[in-house]
């Protein structure tokens, strides 16, 4: 099993830092690989560090000698060396991240509203096709983050970043996937104010049936202000217009994102989907660093809810190590261990936790 650090070219294609490809070679051909991204992703307010896995498979040659086994492995333990808290992917594979530690942990959404619904909506700001400028890039960076600065499981896209931008021409990772194609929204005085993102289907995405994945629709939107939200309305009939689509659809806006409650009062359908394998997967790579991460926004959860005065800790003891959380004075402490006089004591596996 070999580790490969991610080269300059390869870097245009992927978009957090630490990156690594490993294979396992078999008579001088890669059997078995897997993609390693380091990444932030939020846990409330704070980051976490994250390892992603892409492009993970075995040649169909190579397949039932346990190889994926070995790459899985060797990819832990790249990413625990990394510093990394958690490893997530989107498993496309049913069945197969389970076997690695990996749960499901964010649901899947659904919104879809009718094209004539928006028919009375008018574009009040001045909206630009995206084409890489990195002026554009970088106000639209500052957006998101604004937009998700406590948004539990979104990404941190860092300054600087983003080296895929050049490349393709847009900017949700997830529109990677697609034919897609942004719009950026301009003061007055051609400051960046907001941008959205519409993608035009795809054969296979991962998460999603053939079906829905074939479903044009909007992928991603920011803003500096709600008051750009009519304007985004009307981007979006007009884009159902040209492609002659009776339906608009969205499939990773959350249900409390204020755009979707926006959407309310022209009639939407919102669906939750919650399964039991597939998606959104997680998994501790170490679980003192996760917790000492996380640890402000767990104190500050903790001053606002009815335990701020509660003085006590609570001792986590998992497959991969120990933990405990110690709370006094409305602040959250981390030690690396099961204290044995905890006021509370929990053994669970890291994939329930």
């Amino acid at each position: 099993v070999t580790r490969r650090l991610m080269s300059p070219e390869d870097r245009e294609d992927m978009f957090g830092f630490d990156s690594c490809k490993v294979g396992l070679l078999c008579d001088g051909a890669v059997a078995s690989w897997a993609w390693v991204e380091g990444m932030g992703v939020r846990i409330g307010s704070d980051t976490v560090r994250m390892g992603g896995l892409r492009f993970v498979g075995t040649a169909d040659e190579y397949r039932g000698r346990g190889y994926s086994r070995r790459v899985m492995a060797e990819a832990l333990a790249y990413m625990d060396e990394q510093q990394f808290a958690i490893a997530g992917t989107s498993g496309a594979i049913g069945g197969f991240y389970e076997r690695f530690g990996y749960a499901v942990t964010i649901p899947e959404y659904a919104l879809r509203v009718a094209a004539d619904a928006l028919s009375e909506a008018r574009i009040r700001h001045e909206a630009v096709d995206f084409e890489g400028d990195d002026t554009h890039v970088d106000a639209m960076r500052r957006i998101y983050n604004q937009n998700n600065h406590a948004r539990t499981g979104s990404l941190v896209r860092p300054e600087p970043g983003w080296p895929w931008r050049s490349k393709y021409g847009y900017f949700a990772e997830t529109c990677s996937l697609w034919d897609a194609k942004s719009r950026v929204l301009l003061d007055p005085d051609g400051t960046v104010c907001g941008y959205t993102t519409f993608h035009q289907g795809a054969d296979d995405v991962p998460g999603l049936s053939r079906e829905d994945s074939r479903r044009p629709g909007m992928s991603e939107l920011g803003y500096a202000t709600p008051d750009l939200f009519e304007t985004f309305v009307a981007l979006l009939h007009e884009d159902a217009r040209e492609r002659g689509e009776d339906t608009i659809e969205n499939w990773w806006m959350p249900v409390d994102h204020p755009f979707a409650l926006y959407l309310r009062r022209y009639g939407c359908d919102i669906q939750t989907r919650y399964q039991t394998t597939g998606g959104s997967m997680h998994r501790i790579v170490n679980v003192r660093r996760l917790f000492s991460q996380g640890a402000p926004t767990l104190s500050a959860r903790m001053r606002s809810s009815q335990l701020r005065a509660w003085r006590g800790s609570i001792a986590f003891t998992t497959d991969i190590g120990d933990v405990t959380l110690t709370a006094a004075d409305g602040r959250v402490s981390i030690e690396d261990r099961a204290i044995g006089d905890a006021d509370h004591r929990l053994d669970i596996p890291q994939n329930r936790l």
